[in-house]
């Protein structure tokens, strides 16, 4: 086997550790820019809901 070709399958199976720590790494961001985004919409719909209540124009008397 040419001299060539061994570096490059060193090289190959040295990389394959790598790669798939990097496919994990970037499998856990996914995750929690997922959940960071979660987090976020509920935190928007409860300060929307809260801000309504606080704003919201109290109901007109109907016998008035």
């Amino acid at each position: 086997m040419p001299r060539v070709r061994r570096q490059q399958i060193l090289a190959e199976q040295e990389a394959d550790p790598r790669l798939e720590r990097i496919v994990q790494s970037l499998d856990a961001i996914g995750l929690e820019v997922e959940r960071i985004g979660d987090v976020q919409r509920v935190t928007t719909k409860l300060v929307a809901e809260r801000l309504d209540a606080r704003f919201a124009k109290p109901p007109r008397d109907a016998g008035a």
